[in-house]
């Protein structure tokens, strides 16, 4: 069985200072700055296979300088959150795991 590399994530907050998101604080990252304004949920990324604990990486995110807005959806038996930028995010490299390897921008 061949081991994978753990997925690393450099990015920046408004043009600041690099910072690093790893595994799957890093693929949190990339959903996000992928989806853009229309964000993520947890059920989503449960449903793509691999989040989760998605609001147990969002708080971690947080901690890390990531402006992240939570909006409140209503469904049938309550409500859930979704999860989007509400500033400029710029990855600036991605290595190991699976990851993409293209820099993503997005702008809220």
């Amino acid at each position: 069985m061949a081991s994978r590399t753990l997925l690393k994530v450099t990015f920046s907050v408004a043009g600041g200072p690099a910072k690093l998101a790893t595994g799957r604080e890093g693929q949190s990252l990339i959903a996000l700055v992928s989806a853009g304004p229309r964000g993520i949920t947890s059920l989503e990324t449960f449903k793509a296979g691999w989040a989760v604990r998605l609001g147990a990486y969002i708080f971690d995110l947080k901690k890390m300088g990531v402006p992240i807005v939570t909006t409140r959806e209503p469904h049938d038996g309550g409500n859930h959150g979704r999860y989007s930028l509400s500033g400029p995010v710029t990855i600036l490299s991605i290595s190991g795991g699976d990851a993409i390897q293209q820099p993503l921008k997005a702008v809220a």
